[in-house]
């Protein structure tokens, strides 16, 4: 029966090397994404590897293939492909394919479900992260809640304690030394840190919702990784399920980083909580242990390195300057932190600190290309991680020799912070680093192979990360954080409403493409009704210019979509991702498209397509609508689309002259820095500005091709002054554009958006909105005034409660 079972393998492998690679346009891609040391991309041995792992991505992924052997390295051998798969060194996987064991047929359907330890380990996690989401839920009764909190870590720690003993065994012998050889074998991996994680906050009376964050990263990869190599096959999985795990599974460096500061942020905790009579000097004493160990450990040294630098990098300077006589304790500190060293090398690989020094290269040279090559292709990931650590095998020792006499914060100012910046010239850059002799010219493309799944995953948690590299540690941007945070845990309910509908309708149409950049999607609410052509509202959402999202327009494109009104939510790119002309440019392009191809999805083209923008999202749509205004009155240009095909353009709570707004937004927390950074500089200002342009006389003609424009304010916008709108509408109107102001008393910034939709029943904006839109269809008119009352999404006292302390 084995050989039976070992016989379509061996014909597979034959087709594999048999294949004519050469001829085949998708090869030389596929082999510029792997980044490997020259002297390795040499070898045959290597690049048959990647030949037949090419082979089973795009040819046959019922091909096994076995992980690339590392023996000649310092590290110790990795179990192969065939054996059986731990949890700190996952199973090379390619797009598609499924996880296999040896003692599994090679011609068993991916989707069949074996009660094996992966089956385990899923159960177990799944049922960890949905007791670990009831206990975080701010709505859940607190007995209730502190119940799942417990639990959530009981569960951990049993997958943990189950992962050990399943990959590691038991001791030999119930003697001191097999116990004390048993613990140096299990003691670096991921599994025995996070069960020692558990036993320290489910032991203890202190109730720290925060310190769920790294048990649901863990248990959220899990169950991805598991559901997509087991159901890619079923209908289920990819209507619902797929989206989700592609995106966890591509992020999975982002969640380990999120899983670091969270495992930090609580040490920190720990210290300010021994000033409570909540305080337990042991626990505060064994976690910074297990921080220790943390950073030293092969599996997780690479995230904590990276925030401590950054905490390196703030702290040093601010205590040589303003607090010098902390420098003693500090350097006692330091000792003891890196006395662990001489400890550890004991566990280390060879029992040596070379080993250890190998890794601090590798975090060194190395992690941002990780975080690249992991967002595209994990298993690209893994067998870059393995190459690199074997390459950086001669340079380790000189590493290792100054991990005990260099101070601490000193060397955390000596390492870099990993940047996720994946332009080509960083890579171009990065790769100049590794590289100790030249290599053969290879393409620099993260390309099509990829797919839409890599083109999706830098959204809003990657760039958060990026962002405290700008932002710095300034009050204002963190007080008005934690307020967004607690403003979106009031309004959960009517958010958790309006997300089933948006990941569950069947009217909502998410992420069509309408760009080549990974945030050129947008979102189509539809209409229930499908007679007759309806108008259409191309809606280009608020954040700041930071955090923007399609998805912060569902609430408007669900309420207008009841009304027989077609709204098109417009995503583009971010800053640190782009800036404002990038962001312009995404906002103009995705305006292009609606024009072009809503008619396939029962649109009107013809004149009746409504273009609106709310906050930052006004500002963007503006300079759109001005700028293609502009390219049509000099007739320089080619266009795709053009401005006589908008019937009006709505503006909602924007600013129109950042000259008049920086300033203003310093105050308010988006320091004046970040501001130009994202406006391309301060001398960029006037060219997105749109009331300046608006002024200047040589676009008169410009002007006056201009759809009728009405702006909405409220009185009580902290955020954007109503006297932004006032002062456009006026330079409007000067130079000859039909345009009208309507301010709302006492209404803030998020008042009009968020609370009123979410209060339900009659919405003065909305109504106002619909008559326009609706203006002059009789019948229309006649529907809207018989629509029943919105349905209230959350109670009086949470809307209350939420605008009392929104950071907007």
């Amino acid at each position: 029966m084995g050989e039976e079972r070992e016989d379509p393998q061996k014909l597979k492998r034959m087709a594999a090397a048999a294949y004519d690679y050469e001829n085949d346009s998708r090869w030389p891609e596929y082999w510029s994404n792997i980044l490997i040391p020259p002297h390795m991309a040499s070898r045959s041995d290597v690049v048959d590897h990647f030949k037949r792992k090419f082979y089973q991505r795009y040819i046959d992924p019922d091909l096994m293939v076995d992980s690339m052997s590392t023996s000649s390295s310092s590290q110790p051998k990795r179990p192969s492909a065939s054996s059986r798969p731990t949890n700190d060194q996952p199973q090379s996987r390619s797009a598609g394919s499924t996880a296999r064991t040896s003692g599994t047929s090679a011609t068993s359907p991916p989707t069949s479900l074996r009660w094996d330890r992966q089956t385990i380990q899923f159960s177990v996690n799944a049922w960890v992260f949905l007791v670990a989401v009831l206990a975080i839920f701010p709505l859940v009764p607190k007995h209730l809640s502190n119940r799942a909190y417990r639990l959530s870590f009981m569960g951990t720690a049993c997958s943990s304690l189950y992962s050990l003993y399943s990959q590691h065994g038991k001791p030999r012998a119930w003697n001191l030394q097999a116990l004390q050889v048993y613990f140096q074998s299990i003691i670096t991996t991921k599994d025995f840190i996070y069960l020692i994680y558990c036993l320290t906050f489910v032991t203890s009376h202190l109730c720290l919702k925060f310190a769920l964050i790294p048990i649901l990263c863990r248990a959220l990869e899990h169950v991805a990784k598991f559901l997509r190599r087991n159901f890619s096959q079923s209908s289920l999985y990819r209507k619902y399920l797929e989206e989700l795990c592609v995106w966890v599974e591509s992020n999975t460096t982002t969640l380990n980083i999120l899983s670091s500061h969270a495992e930090i942020g609580l040490g920190f905790l720990l210290i300010i909580s021994l000033f409570s009579w909540q305080r337990n000097i042991i626990q505060a004493f064994m976690y910074w242990q297990l921080l220790k160990l943390m950073y030293h450990a092969p599996v997780t040294s690479d995230y904590h390195l990276s925030v401590w630098t950054k905490i390196g990098r703030t702290v040093h300077p601010l205590i040589h300057r303003y607090a010098p006589f902390l420098e003693t304790p500090l350097s006692a500190v330091h000792r003891w932190w890196l006395r662990w060293m001489k400890k550890f090398s004991k566990f280390a690989p060879h029992g040596s600190k070379m080993a250890i020094g190998q890794y601090f290269l590798l975090s060194e040279r190395s992690y941002a290309a990780l975080i690249i090559l992991e967002k595209c292709s994990p298993s690209m990931a893994l067998e870059t991680d393995c190459l690199l650590r074997h390459a950086s095998s001669s340079a380790a020792e000189d590493v290792a020799q100054d991990m005990d006499a260099k101070p601490l914060l000193p060397r955390f100012l000596s390492y870099p912070i990993a940047n996720t910046n994946t332009s080509p010239q960083r890579r171009r850059r990065l790769s100049a680093q590794l590289a100790s002799a030249p290599r053969p010219l290879r393409q620099q493309s993260f390309g099509r192979d990829i797919g839409h799944a890599a083109k999706e995953t830098y959204l809003i948690t990657s760039l958060s990360f990026t962002l405290l590299q700008y932002l710095g540690v300034g009050y204002r941007w963190m007080t008005r954080l934690l307020a967004l945070g607690f403003y979106a845990m009031l309004l959960m309910p009517g958010f958790l409403q309006v997300a089933l509908c948006y990941f569950f309708s069947s009217q909502v149409r998410r992420s069509i493409v309408y760009g080549d950049q990974p945030r050129n999607r947008l979102d189509l609410y539809l209409p229930a009704n499908s007679d007759g052509k309806k108008p259409v509202v191309v809606f280009v959402t608020g954040g700041a210019w930071i955090i923007g999202y399609k998805a912060w327009g569902s609430l408007l494109g669900l309420q207008l979509a009841e009304r027989d009104i077609i709204v098109a939510c417009v995503d583009y790119r971010n800053f640190p991702q782009g800036t404002i002309s990038d962001m312009v440019k995404d906002a103009s392009e995705g305006i292009s498209y609606i024009c072009n191809n809503i008619a396939d999805y029962g649109g009107d083209p013809n004149s009746r397509i409504y273009l609106m923008g709310q906050s930052a999202g006004a500002h963007i749509s503006s300079c759109a609508l001005l700028e293609q205004a502009i390219k049509e009155s000099k007739k320089e240009e080619s266009i795709s689309w053009s401005v006589s095909q908008i019937k009006a353009y709505f503006g909602l709570s924007g600013g129109y002259n950042l000259i008049n707004l920086v300033d203003h937004f310093d105050n308010r927390g988006l320091y004046r820095s970040i501001f130009l950074s994202i406006m391309e500089g301060e001398e960029s200002l006037h060219q997105f500005s749109p009331e300046l342009k608006v002024k200047d006389p040589s676009n008169r003609n410009a002007v006056s091709l201009l759809p009728p424009i009405t702006l909405f304010h409220g009185t009580a916008d902290y955020s954007i002054p109503s006297d932004a709108s006032k002062i456009f509408v006026d330079a409007l109107q000067k130079a000859g554009a039909q345009a009208e102001l309507i301010l709302y008393n006492g209404k803030t910034h998020t008042d009009l958006f968020l609370q009123d939709p979410l209060r339900g029943g009659k919405d003065e904006l909305f109504d106002q909105l619909v008559a326009v839109i609706h203006a002059g269809d009789k019948e229309a008119l006649e529907k809207d005034a018989m629509a029943p009352p919105r349905k209230r999404l959350v109670p009086e006292i949470l809307l209350k409660l939420a605008r009392n302390i929104s950071p907007f």
